[in-house]
């Protein structure tokens, strides 16, 4: 199963990206564009399988874009 985890780096989106990739879920991030430290912290979920897209949920064609891929 994959998931698309919106406002993945604040702080439930963080923690629901812990517990996704914990189940074994494949994730696909959706945030807007990172701050240096959030940045870091993108990275670290890469590392681990998580695909990001950035983009606005109010952005019909970014949020397609994340969808499909």
């Amino acid at each position: 199963m994959r998931v698309l985890a919106t406002g993945a780096l604040g702080f439930i989106g963080r923690h629901f990206l812990l517990a996704a990739l914990t189940a074994g879920v494949s994730v696909t991030a959706f945030h807007r564009a990172p701050t240096l430290p959030k940045r870091a912290l993108a990275q670290q979920f890469q590392s681990r399988g998580v695909s990001f897209h950035e983009g606005d949920i109010g952005d019909p064609e970014s949020l397609h874009q994340a969808l499909e891929g």
